[in-house]
Protein backbone atom coordinates (compact mmCIF):
# COMPACT_ATOMS: atom_id res chain seq x y z
CA UNK A 1 0.00 0.00 0.00
CA UNK A 2 1.47 3.38 -0.94
CA UNK A 3 0.42 6.62 -1.87
CA UNK A 4 -0.49 6.36 -5.77
CA UNK A 5 -2.72 3.44 -4.26
CA UNK A 6 -4.58 5.37 -1.94
CA UNK A 7 -5.51 8.11 -4.59
CA UNK A 8 -6.75 5.47 -7.10
CA UNK A 9 -8.71 4.22 -4.47
CA UNK A 10 -9.78 7.53 -3.38
CA UNK A 11 -11.40 8.17 -6.96
CA UNK A 12 -13.18 4.79 -7.14
CA UNK A 13 -15.14 5.00 -3.65
CA UNK A 14 -15.77 8.97 -3.89
CA UNK A 15 -17.18 7.46 -7.32
CA UNK A 16 -18.99 5.06 -5.47
CA UNK A 17 -20.42 7.44 -2.82
CA UNK A 18 -21.26 10.22 -5.50
CA UNK A 19 -23.53 7.37 -7.55
CA UNK A 20 -25.13 5.63 -5.16
CA UNK A 21 -25.95 7.15 -1.83
CA UNK A 22 -29.86 8.47 -1.32
CA UNK A 23 -30.84 11.36 -1.89
CA UNK A 24 -32.20 11.99 1.55
CA UNK A 25 -28.89 11.93 3.37
CA UNK A 26 -28.74 15.87 4.31
CA UNK A 27 -25.94 15.20 6.37
CA UNK A 28 -24.16 11.78 5.35
CA UNK A 29 -23.31 12.73 2.38
CA UNK A 30 -20.38 12.76 -0.19
CA UNK A 31 -19.08 16.19 0.91
CA UNK A 32 -19.29 14.68 4.58
CA UNK A 33 -16.63 12.16 3.82
CA UNK A 34 -14.82 14.08 0.46
CA UNK A 35 -14.80 17.56 2.34
CA UNK A 36 -14.58 17.87 5.94
CA UNK A 37 -14.00 13.87 7.95
CA UNK A 38 -11.32 13.08 5.24
CA UNK A 39 -9.05 16.00 5.26
CA UNK A 40 -9.77 16.87 8.95
CA UNK A 41 -8.05 13.50 9.43
CA UNK A 42 -5.08 14.27 8.03
CA UNK A 43 -4.71 17.85 9.56
CA UNK A 44 -4.94 16.01 13.12
CA UNK A 45 -2.95 12.92 11.82
CA UNK A 46 -0.12 15.59 11.01
CA UNK A 47 -0.33 17.50 14.04
CA UNK A 48 0.03 14.69 16.19
CA UNK A 49 2.80 13.64 14.37
CA UNK A 50 1.77 10.03 13.08
CA UNK A 51 3.88 8.30 10.20
CA UNK A 52 3.22 8.26 6.90
CA UNK A 53 2.03 4.74 7.06
CA UNK A 54 -0.30 4.94 9.84
CA UNK A 55 -1.38 8.44 8.09
CA UNK A 56 -2.44 6.49 4.66
CA UNK A 57 -4.23 4.08 6.75
CA UNK A 58 -5.91 6.79 8.87
CA UNK A 59 -7.22 8.35 5.29
CA UNK A 60 -8.51 5.25 3.67
CA UNK A 61 -10.45 4.89 6.86
CA UNK A 62 -11.43 7.87 6.76
CA UNK A 63 -12.63 7.41 3.12
CA UNK A 64 -14.61 4.09 4.08
CA UNK A 65 -16.29 4.93 7.20
CA UNK A 66 -19.35 6.01 5.75
CA UNK A 67 -20.07 3.31 2.98
CA UNK A 68 -22.31 1.45 4.89
CA UNK A 69 -25.27 4.31 3.91
CA UNK A 70 -25.34 2.79 0.36
CA UNK A 71 -26.92 0.25 1.97
CA UNK A 72 -28.20 0.50 5.59
CA UNK A 73 -28.55 3.38 7.28
CA UNK A 74 -27.98 2.50 10.94
CA UNK A 75 -25.45 -0.10 11.99
CA UNK A 76 -24.00 0.82 8.52
CA UNK A 77 -20.07 0.59 10.37
CA UNK A 78 -20.13 -3.36 9.49
CA UNK A 79 -21.23 -2.68 5.75
CA UNK A 80 -18.12 -0.59 5.90
CA UNK A 81 -16.03 -2.75 7.54
CA UNK A 82 -16.95 -5.95 4.91
CA UNK A 83 -16.61 -2.90 1.98
CA UNK A 84 -12.96 -2.99 3.13
CA UNK A 85 -12.72 -6.42 3.09
CA UNK A 86 -13.61 -7.06 -0.32
CA UNK A 87 -12.25 -3.62 -2.09
CA UNK A 88 -9.41 -3.31 -0.34
CA UNK A 89 -7.03 -6.33 -1.68
CA UNK A 90 -7.70 -4.83 -5.20
CA UNK A 91 -5.44 -1.70 -4.08
CA UNK A 92 -2.42 -2.84 -2.71
CA UNK A 93 -3.63 -3.64 0.99
CA UNK A 94 -2.22 -6.32 3.40
CA UNK A 95 -4.19 -8.23 5.38
CA UNK A 96 -2.98 -7.16 7.85
CA UNK A 97 -3.85 -2.97 6.86
CA UNK A 98 -6.85 -4.26 6.08
CA UNK A 99 -7.40 -5.55 9.60
CA UNK A 100 -5.82 -1.94 11.07
CA UNK A 101 -8.19 -0.02 8.97
CA UNK A 102 -11.10 -2.14 9.87
CA UNK A 103 -10.34 -1.45 13.58
CA UNK A 104 -10.47 2.55 12.86
CA UNK A 105 -13.61 2.95 11.09
CA UNK A 106 -15.58 0.67 13.97
CA UNK A 107 -14.29 3.26 16.29
CA UNK A 108 -16.79 5.98 14.71
CA UNK A 109 -19.76 3.82 15.89
CA UNK A 110 -22.00 5.80 18.98
CA UNK A 111 -22.52 3.55 21.75
CA UNK A 112 -24.45 3.71 24.71
CA UNK A 113 -22.53 4.05 27.92
CA UNK A 114 -24.17 4.95 30.93
CA UNK A 115 -27.26 6.43 29.13
CA UNK A 116 -25.28 8.63 27.03
CA UNK A 117 -24.38 8.21 22.94
CA UNK A 118 -21.15 8.37 22.65
CA UNK A 119 -17.69 7.42 20.31
CA UNK A 120 -15.85 4.88 22.67
CA UNK A 121 -12.35 4.85 20.92
CA UNK A 122 -9.40 2.71 22.32
CA UNK A 123 -7.71 5.28 24.54
CA UNK A 124 -4.43 3.56 23.61
CA UNK A 125 -4.77 3.77 19.84
CA UNK A 126 -4.09 7.30 18.26
CA UNK A 127 -5.88 6.28 15.00
CA UNK A 128 -8.83 5.86 16.51
CA UNK A 129 -9.12 8.78 18.46
CA UNK A 130 -8.62 10.97 15.29
CA UNK A 131 -10.87 9.35 13.28
CA UNK A 132 -13.35 10.05 16.01
CA UNK A 133 -12.53 13.85 16.28
CA UNK A 134 -12.94 14.45 12.79
CA UNK A 135 -16.01 12.90 12.09
CA UNK A 136 -17.02 15.16 14.73
CA UNK A 137 -15.10 18.12 14.57
CA UNK A 138 -18.23 20.43 13.15
CA UNK A 139 -19.47 20.31 16.91
CA UNK A 140 -16.86 22.85 17.16
CA UNK A 141 -17.27 24.80 14.04
CA UNK A 142 -18.82 28.08 13.24
CA UNK A 143 -21.20 25.99 10.39
CA UNK A 144 -22.83 23.62 13.32
CA UNK A 145 -26.20 24.80 13.56
CA UNK A 146 -26.53 24.48 9.56
CA UNK A 147 -24.80 20.88 10.05
CA UNK A 148 -27.28 19.89 13.00
CA UNK A 149 -30.07 21.11 10.92
CA UNK A 150 -29.04 18.76 7.82
CA UNK A 151 -28.72 16.05 10.35
CA UNK A 152 -32.31 16.84 12.26
CA UNK A 153 -33.43 16.13 8.67
CA UNK A 154 -32.34 13.24 7.94
CA UNK A 155 -32.81 11.66 10.82
CA UNK A 156 -36.70 12.77 10.12
CA UNK A 157 -36.85 10.59 6.85
CA UNK A 158 -34.73 7.86 8.80
CA UNK A 159 -37.68 7.19 11.25
CA UNK A 160 -36.59 9.17 14.06
CA UNK A 161 -38.29 12.78 14.42
CA UNK A 162 -37.19 15.52 16.30
CA UNK A 163 -39.37 19.11 16.11
CA UNK A 164 -36.65 22.13 16.40
CA UNK A 165 -36.88 22.41 20.26
CA UNK A 166 -36.63 18.89 20.96
CA UNK A 167 -33.64 18.64 18.45
CA UNK A 168 -32.02 21.52 20.19
CA UNK A 169 -32.28 20.01 23.49
CA UNK A 170 -31.02 16.46 22.34
CA UNK A 171 -28.10 18.83 20.42
CA UNK A 172 -27.74 20.38 23.87
CA UNK A 173 -27.11 17.13 25.65
CA UNK A 174 -24.43 14.99 22.68
CA UNK A 175 -22.57 18.40 23.14
CA UNK A 176 -22.04 18.55 26.74
CA UNK A 177 -21.69 14.22 26.81
CA UNK A 178 -19.01 14.67 24.20
CA UNK A 179 -15.30 15.22 24.37
CA UNK A 180 -12.96 15.39 21.93
CA UNK A 181 -10.30 12.47 22.49
CA UNK A 182 -6.86 14.19 20.69
CA UNK A 183 -5.13 17.36 22.26
CA UNK A 184 -4.93 18.61 18.60
CA UNK A 185 -8.80 18.52 18.16
CA UNK A 186 -9.01 20.27 21.88
CA UNK A 187 -6.60 23.05 20.52
CA UNK A 188 -8.91 23.57 16.86
CA UNK A 189 -12.66 23.09 18.20
CA UNK A 190 -12.86 23.36 21.96
CA UNK A 191 -13.88 26.83 21.69
CA UNK A 192 -16.07 26.96 18.87
CA UNK A 193 -17.77 24.05 20.95
CA UNK A 194 -18.42 25.76 24.32
CA UNK A 195 -20.00 28.81 22.01
CA UNK A 196 -22.41 26.53 20.46
CA UNK A 197 -23.18 24.91 23.63
CA UNK A 198 -23.73 28.42 24.90
CA UNK A 199 -26.00 29.99 22.18
CA UNK A 200 -27.94 26.40 22.90
CA UNK A 201 -29.03 26.78 25.82
CA UNK A 202 -29.58 30.81 24.78
CA UNK A 203 -31.90 29.55 21.93
CA UNK A 204 -33.42 27.07 24.68
CA UNK A 205 -34.30 29.51 27.25
CA UNK A 206 -35.66 31.69 25.05
CA UNK A 207 -38.12 28.85 23.60
CA UNK A 208 -38.95 28.40 27.00
CA UNK A 209 -40.10 31.92 27.87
Amino acid sequence: MNEKNFWALREYVLEVLEKGLPRNLYYHRIGHTRDYVLPFAEVLGNSEGVSNNNLLLLKTAALIHDVGFLEEYFNNEKIAIKFAEDILPHFGYLPYEVARIEEIIFATKLEEIDGKKVQNPDPHDILQKIICDADLGYLGEKSFFVIAENLRKELNEHGNYFDIPSWMEKSLEFQKNHHYFTSSARYLRDYGKKENIKNLERLISLEDN
